[in-house]
């Protein structure tokens, strides 16, 4: 599961300024957020990851998404 989700994140990384790495980094992951069900194990795990971190990524979910979390 954690290995499908960092599948990119060497690509990510590869040389260049931390700016573009970030972004590159932050691509990737909003590609799975927008991918992954909410009550879908990976989907979970990158939530309390993010959550844990204190980001907010809600606002790069689909809204059918966000409306699931959101009644949690």
């Amino acid at each position: 599961m954690i290995a499908n989700i960092c599948h990119n994140l060497p690509a990510d990384f590869r040389p260049g300024s931390e700016r573009e790495r970030e972004q590159r980094a932050m691509e990737s992951l909003k590609w799975h957020l927008r991918e992954l069900e909410p009550d879908d194990r990976s989907a979970l795990w990158v939530q309390t990851e993010l959550d844990d971190f204190g980001y907010d990524y809600r606002p790069l979910l689909p809204q059918h998404v966000r409306d699931r979390l959101t009644q949690q």
